[in-house]
């Protein structure tokens, strides 16, 4: 019986040491990707702005103090958290499932004012420029009505460029964790960690074992 047990807790750790992976963590004005260490400003509250009103702001006294641009490997991380992957032309645009969308919007927000119609919704997001003239831009789009309602594709904008479904991807080095969900960080034991205490509880487990088989036979041959 003591062996099914810890046979059965071994397997419990096991599943744990699965599923200690990077998490997304909601804040209301932002979201914190804990496998990147950085806070990601929502989306919504930076479009219909250009890349340099944006970038005017982001200096102290600015609306958007203490942030900055992500840089394109930053965004592509980010975005693959949604299942978002594979960027390229607008020709060559992917396909993502309406749970990807969904997730997506869900964290950053979303602008579906551009052709006044609810049918139509966008989350196009600009990352560092790195001192050019045009930014790239990570789209996403949901056309409610279209046989391919929901592509993903990457394009560049000029930095001068402002439409309501354009906005920034800013990012910050992220802070403790939210005051407003008031959770503390607790550190995680490393899956390295929980398979070696697995594994020498399993070995415990089979010493005793023996231990007992040999007891019995003395007492048999007694």
């Amino acid at each position: 019986m003591f062996k099914k047990y810890m046979l059965l807790l071994v397997c419990l750790i096991g599943f744990t040491s699965l599923n200690s992976h990077a998490a997304l963590i909601f804040n209301g004005s932002y979201t914190t990707n804990t496998d990147q260490s950085l806070d990601w400003l929502r989306w919504d509250l930076t479009n219909g702005q250009s890349y340099n009103d944006i970038q005017s702001q982001l200096g102290s006294g600015g609306e958007f103090e203490g942030w900055r641009y992500a840089t394109s490997n930053e965004a592509k991380n980010f975005l693959s958290s949604f299942g978002l992957i594979d960027y390229q032309s607008f020709n060559l645009a992917q396909e993502n499932s309406f749970e990807a969308w969904k997730q997506l919007t869900d964290y950053m927000g979303f602008d579906h004012s551009y052709y006044g119609s609810p049918d139509f919704n966008w989350i196009y997001g600009m990352v560092d420029a790195e001192g050019g003239t045009f930014s790239q831009s990570f789209n996403h789009f949901y056309y409610v009505n279209s046989q391919d309602p929901l592509k993903h594709f990457t394009s560049s904008f000029s930095v001068d460029a402002k439409m309501i479904f354009l906005g920034s991807f800013l990012v910050r080095d992220s802070v403790s964790f939210s005051s407003l969900s008031m959770s503390t960080p607790v550190a995680e034991p490393t899956p390295l960690i929980l398979l070696l205490i697995a594994l020498v509880m399993l070995r415990l487990s089979l010493l005793f074992s023996r231990s007992s088989l040999k007891k019995d036979n003395v007492t048999l041959t007694a």
